[in-house]
């Protein structure tokens, strides 16, 4: 049988807390995006007896139909936009938080190419001019190279002590 991995892509996702206020957080966000939704209790006669003390549940419709996102359960916005409920250890193995060292790693290699770029335009600007046009084109690229490292530098050891801190609590 031939495998396949699951690309990784960025979803927004919410954790319901089982309350009417985390509802409605849940809710508007669905509606917001043009999805239907909305909360219902699963035992209306006992939840009017007994002043909502009975189990709630977010229903919302999704490409396969109506489904029930209960307490504890992520409500997941898809790369389609659509949404769907998803349990909590099957959220916890498939996804993890995305952390800002990937932000940084973009930053990085945008910092690389516009060194690169800069440093082409001055040398095309400067090929006419002499001699001079490589000690400067070299101080360019070297000072934007030091840059770049510097940034990448500062920014790793800020998202480790933050990773470092999020682990302790």
């Amino acid at each position: 049988m031939t495998r396949y991995r699951k690309l990784p892509v960025e979803v927004e996702a919410h954790q319901w807390d089982g309350t009417a206020d985390g509802a409605t957080h849940i809710i508007d966000w669905i509606l917001g995006s043009g999805s239907t939704a909305n909360y219902t209790c699963s035992n209306p006669d006992r939840c009017s007896e007994t002043d909502g003390d009975t189990p709630h549940s977010i229903s919302i419709r999704t490409l396969e139909g109506t489904m029930r996102a209960e307490l504890g359960d992520w409500i997941i916005k898809g790369v389609r936009g659509e949404f769907y409920p998803c349990k909590p250890d099957i959220f916890a193995t498939t996804y993890e938080l995305v952390r800002p060292m990937r932000l940084l790693q973009r930053l990085v290699v945008a910092d690389a190419w516009l060194v690169a770029v800069l440093s082409a335009l001055m040398l095309v600007d400067h090929a006419v001019d002499g001699e001079l046009w490589w000690a400067t084109a070299w101080s360019l690229i070297l000072a934007g190279g030091v840059a770049v490292l510097i940034r990448k530098a500062v920014a790793v050891r800020a998202v480790k002590a933050a990773t470092e801190a999020e682990r302790r609590g």
